[in-house]
């Protein structure tokens, strides 16, 4: 099957894909596989464009059939840079949650279409963590701190909200006081990371105060009171290992049951 599609022209393996996405699979995947690689070639970028619009006009009834979301981000890097521009536009105004994840692959790894913006726009839209995360590593510092904010009041995970603090160029005091309240082995870390001084009270609360359910993120918190130097701290938390490992047993057999 392989011999074979590599030997159709241009113009018939472009139907061929087409005519096998309500087909066999392994066939469709064949063809499309042979599809893709010559779509590799400068030279057929006028095809792959062709070959998205009869797609999608084909299958506009049906407009979220995986094998045609599949082919088209298959092809999309191969694509006119106002087609890709199409695609990411119907994928957008999808809103299918898969959809707008092939929009946000799509466009990390565009670039002419990515911006530091258009990500942070396309997770204000969904609240996609991939988005914040791509933001928290990839974006303009100034961006950054723009998005930390809404990042905490959303809630998004702490690694994120950890990478976003240490990029920022600067963190309101409003926003240590929430990421303080609501993610206190993130605020230990961050501490850690950029040596802001916490009282003996405090450090020993921040470990209470972390999920008694995780003990990874407990154990970050006590991770960075060793890093700031506090051995006193330290002392007080292993006096009380007991009943930290209590917590920590009770709150698995509530989530397990």
């Amino acid at each position: 099957m392989h011999a074979f599609a590599s030997c159709l022209s241009d113009d018939d393996i472009c139907e061929a894909v087409i005519r096998t996405i309500d087909g066999d699979g392994q066939i469709h995947r064949t063809v499309k596989s042979a599809l893709v690689r010559r779509a590799e070639r400068e030279s057929f970028r006028d095809i792959a464009d062709a070959l998205s619009v009869k797609v999608t006009e084909r299958f506009s009834i049906r407009p979220q059939v995986a094998r045609v979301e599949s082919l088209l981000s298959d092809i999309y890097k191969h694509l006119s840079p106002p087609m890709r521009l199409r695609l990411l536009e119907r994928w957008q105004d999808s809103g299918s949650t898969a959809m707008l994840k092939r929009a946000l692959r799509a466009l990390e790894n565009d670039p002419i279409h990515y911006s530091d913006t258009a990500i942070l726009e396309h997770w204000r839209r969904t609240l996609d963590a991939r988005a914040a995360k791509i933001v928290a590593y990839r974006a303009a510092p100034s961006l950054v701190a723009e998005a930390l904010p809404e990042f905490v009041e959303r809630r998004i995970e702490g690694w994120i909200i950890s990478r976003a603090a240490l990029r920022a160029p600067s963190v309101p005091e409003q926003v240590w006081d929430s990421i303080r309240q609501h993610y206190p082995a993130t605020f230990a870390y961050l501490c850690a990371k950029l040596g802001r001084s916490l009282s003996n009270e405090e450090a020993i609360s921040l470990v209470w105060e972390a999920d008694p359910g995780d003990f990874g993120t407990r154990g970050l918190a006590v991770w960075a009171i060793g890093n700031l130097g506090m051995q006193k701290s330290l002392d007080e938390l292993w006096a009380s290992f007991d009943e930290l490992e209590r917590q920590y047993r009770e709150a698995a057999l509530y989530s397990a049951g």
